[in-house]
């Protein structure tokens, strides 16, 4: 069964005049994160095997080094970017929204059961004795 029809039909809106500053961050981090770090993994698996993708100090790190670099530099790089990001459309949303209220789609969210949790127990039918079939020896 195909999941995207369900999606479709759920959409919603909400108006508002702003969004709270953590809620914003998370959304600039979850997206830049989704770009930069596979990027800059990719660029340490490249230097890993001889390309000079990776650049520390305006020399090229090749090796285990290049690698163990970027890999370092991937959060580094997200997060300052992350900051400069949210700071910018922070401002832009506060003052579009003193304006205008900013309309805004969304899908909801499924309620998902606690994991660990046992299963509810559910009624099995009795049959009394009585109307049970005799055993045959």
């Amino acid at each position: 069964m195909n999941d995207t029809s369900s999606f479709t039909s759920d959409i919603r809106k909400i108006r508002l005049r702003r969004i709270k500053a953590g809620s914003l961050f998370k959304l600039v981090m979850l997206s830049s994160s989704a770009i930069f770090v596979p990027m800059m993994v990719f660029s340490g698996v490249l230097a890993f095997f001889g390309a000079k993708t990776v650049t520390f100090s305006g020399e090229h790190v090749t090796g285990v080094k290049g690698l163990i670099s970027a890999l370092i530099m991937a959060p580094l790089f997200t997060l300052f970017f992350s900051l400069f990001a949210w700071v910018g459309a922070y401002i832009g949303i506060r003052t579009f929204g003193y304006f205008w209220p900013l309309e805004l789609e969304y899908v909801p969210a499924k309620e998902r059961k606690e994991p660990n949790q046992p299963p509810e127990p559910t009624a099995m039918p009795v049959t009394p004795p009585a109307a049970q079939e005799p055993r045959q020896p």
